[in-house]
């Protein structure tokens, strides 16, 4: 018997919908063949896909930056340096990132609390082109053409 998913998700009060792309690259940044060399995780910047109504200045279609700190992992591991105190030292071992799977992509569910900051203008890569421009046509970047 195959497993429901929801097609879509309506996100309530302060909850935000966003994309949740992965990252794979390697150490040198090259494509991988081998699975077991690759590293993934979460891209820190994320699209907005829907908003619950009493989350302000965000809205659909945004793209924001995410705290991944909110999303951390920590365990308790014996220390030599802080014998004397506790013996004890949290060490980051991962990240949970709050992903939905639905019938037709993977999404994040998170609170607007977990949201840095709002991209304004897009992205300029290191050679001035850019994803978008802004309202009046110009640049973030501040080249005169991207």
């Amino acid at each position: 018997m195959m497993q429901k998913r929801p097609a879509w998700i309506k996100p309530r009060a302060n909850e935000i919908v966003i994309t949740a792309n992965i990252v794979v690259v390697n150490e040198d940044n090259k494509k991988v063949i081998d699975k077991d060399q690759q590293q993934m995780w979460v891209d820190p910047y994320q699209k907005v896909l829907a908003v619950g109504s009493v989350v302000r200045d965000i809205k659909v279609g945004d793209i924001i930056a995410v705290k991944p700190d909110r999303f951390a992992k920590y365990q308790e591991q014996k220390s030599r340096v802080k014998a004397a105190v506790d013996g004890y030292e949290k060490v980051l071992v991962g990240y949970d990132f709050p992903i939905i799977e639905l019938a037709n992509a993977n999404v994040m569910l998170i609170s607007d609390a977990d949201v840095k900051f709002v991209v304004d203008g897009g992205f300029c890569e290191d050679d001035n082109t850019c994803m978008e421009v802004d309202n009046e046509g110009k640049c973030p970047c501040g080249a005169d053409e991207c």
